[in-house]
């Protein structure tokens, strides 16, 4: 039985963003990508950034979902314009990241307890952001890893 592919190209959102970030081995190398498309359908794909090395998975799954944050906001502002006034659709394969950020899960680990409130913090910056998990064919489709 396959699993069924999320369609995430239709949103009312204002912004989508796809993050996946890994490590090679965990730990290890750290990388990720991530993918913005606004809701006219402009698109640009940032793959394959470079964290460091002795990363987990973990690390890099949240240091993906910044990155694309923060080119979010930097974006939007170089438009003059506020990210408070823009909604963000977020989707990742980390359920970990995910239920963290939603406050579902604790977050215990001393490494990623600054990169949940950086990621936090950009988040509090837009009017609305809605996390959601989806499998993870669904990043490997966009995102290529």
């Amino acid at each position: 039985m396959s699993k069924p592919i999320v369609d995430e190209s239709v949103s009312t959102y204002d912004y989508t963003l796809t993050f996946d970030g890994g490590a090679d081995p965990n730990p290890g190398r750290a990388y990720g990508s991530y993918h913005l498309k606004t809701r006219k359908g402009r698109e640009r794909l940032e793959s394959r950034i470079q964290f460091g090395d002795n990363m987990t998975n973990n690390q890099a799954e949240y240091l993906a979902l910044i990155h694309g944050l923060q080119d979010l906001v930097r974006t939007i502002e170089k438009a003059s314009k506020s990210p408070d006034s823009y909604s963000v659709e977020v989707w990742g394969d980390s359920q970990l990241v995910i239920k963290q950020l939603r406050n579902e899960w604790k977050v215990k680990d001393a490494k990623i307890i600054p990169l949940h409130g950086q990621a936090t913090n950009l988040i509090r910056r837009f009017k609305q952001v809605n996390l959601n998990w989806h499998d993870r064919s669904n990043s490997v489709r966009l995102l290529g890893h």
